[in-house]
């Protein structure tokens, strides 16, 4: 699908780092829209500095920035970014861009500042074609489910693949993609979390089997979801760890398959992405 990049603005620092904006919606485009609603941001200060930031777990994905995230803008914008750690233990990027702030909210319908009822990108869901939504649903998965265990014994436990959303329409929207792919997901609306804070919000989960269904069609490039789902495959249960505890759980055909999901050369290289 071709887009329509007439209400693009580029500064001149854009044209003088060679800053390019993609003209059609490709996989990689789109997983990088589902990274940024799960953990990015934007906005415009002073009406002159337009900025976009996005920060994940400083423990356990520092890898994924770094391997998959960092060249996946690259490829994207032609933008070479700094990963570093940021305040409040995030590890991430921040910089400045007037030509991709403009895109990601006038021809993708990103918004400035707070997400609030943010949805999944209309655009991305009429084109109808799955590897386009399933790129943009793996980098929502990424970014901001989590696989969770109804046990750490060393029995087999159930698994589930969860998030919290303070946007009901895009958990409906969530569940409409899913069920587009055939996994059954169970929401909850008008829950109260606690976390570092009083969190309301909905809930989205995937129970068991339908995990199976999510890593077999969607798949992921976050090392640390990959990692506690073989750990749980090959061991039938997951303990409270770290993903560099969890890799050390895996044998060498293990560590060569995370390898190749989770770098972004070889993600293009081998095209792990769907058809």
């Amino acid at each position: 699908m071709r887009l329509d990049l007439g209400s693009v603005e580029f500064s001149k620092n854009d044209r003088k780092l060679g800053i390019k904006i993609p003209s059609k919606l490709t996989p990689e485009l789109c997983e990088f829209i589902g990274i940024h609603i799960g953990d990015g941001s934007m906005g415009i200060y002073n009406k002159k500095e337009f900025y976009i930031q996005c920060g994940g777990d400083f423990v356990n994905e520092k890898k994924y920035y770094d391997k998959y995230i960092k060249p996946l803008i690259k490829h994207n914008f032609n933008k070479d970014i700094n990963v570093s750690y940021l305040p409040f233990k995030v590890y991430g990027f921040k910089f400045k861009s007037k030509a991709v702030i403009t895109f990601l909210n006038r021809v993708m319908g990103m918004p400035l500042g707070a997400k609030g009822e943010i949805g999944f990108p209309k655009i991305i869901w009429k084109t109808k074609s799955k590897n386009i939504i399933v790129a943009c649903l793996r980098g929502i998965i990424d970014t901001d489910f989590g696989l969770v265990f109804s046990g750490r014994n060393k029995s087999r436990t159930y698994i589930g693949l969860k998030a919290d959303f303070k946007s009901k329409s895009l958990v409906l929207d969530l569940q409409k993609c899913f069920k587009y792919l055939g996994i059954k997901s169970h929401v909850t609306f008008n829950c109260k979390f606690k976390t570092y804070r009083l969190f309301y919000g909905h809930r989205i989960v995937l129970y068991g089997p339908e995990v199976d269904k999510w890593f077999a069609l969607i798949g992921s490039h976050n090392i640390k979801h990959i990692s506690k789902y073989m750990v749980w495959k090959r061991q039938g249960y997951c303990p409270i760890s770290t993903t560099q505890e969890r890799l050390k759980m895996l044998n060498r055909e293990d560590l060569e398959k995370i390898e190749n999901m989770t770098n972004f050369g070889e993600v293009v290289q081998k095209s792990y992405y769907l058809k």
